[in-house]
């Protein structure tokens, strides 16, 4: 599992981005700290793509705001 784990660290799809053509949907938490800059990044990196924070959510915005998180993703989709 070590070894997965390091191997996957030295994986770089960035440049790869702008291939993406399908309709994009990027979540993060609004206190999900860790993740917000690389939630940034790939919604300027996919073109069309869409940045949502969800409010009132952690790390497991899930968890933390389920019905938050269903409306932002049902929204995307109607």
């Amino acid at each position: 599992m070590i070894g997965l784990i390091k191997s996957m660290k030295e994986l770089d799809f960035s440049k790869r981005l702008v291939e993406v053509s399908c309709k994009t949907l990027i979540l993060c938490s609004e206190k999900d700290r860790s993740n917000r800059k690389v939630a940034e990044q790939l919604s300027n990196r996919i073109m069309g793509a869409k940045l949502e924070m969800i409010q009132s959510a952690g790390h497991e915005a899930n968890i933390d705001n389920p019905e938050g998180t269903a409306d932002i993703i049902n929204t995307f989709w109607s």
